[in-house]
C-alpha cells in the first residue's frame, strides 16, 4: 500500500506540471483567461461534467 500511495503523489505532481505548463502558452490574452475562469467555476460549483465542458469551450474557440 505505501508504494501506491507514494506512486499517487507523483502521479499528481506530475498532472500539476503538465497543465502549469499547458496553462502558460494557452491563457495568452484575457478572453483566454476569462474561459478558463468560467470553466474552472463551471467545474467546481456546476459540477458540469467535463466532457461536456470540453465539447463547449472547443465550440466556443471555433466562434471566437
Amino acid at each position: 500500500m505505501a508504494f501506491f500511495r507514494g506512486a499517487r503523489v507523483a502521479v499528481i505532481g506530475t498532472i500539476f506540471f503538465a497543465a502549469l505548463s499547458i496553462g502558460k502558452t494557452a491563457i495568452s490574452d484575457v478572453r483566454m483567461f476569462l474561459i478558463m475562469g468560467i470553466s474552472l467555476f463551471l467545474l467546481m460549483k456546476l459540477k458540469i461534467d467535463p466532457v461536456w465542458l470540453i465539447l463547449l469551450v472547443g465550440l466556443l474557440g471555433v466562434v471566437i
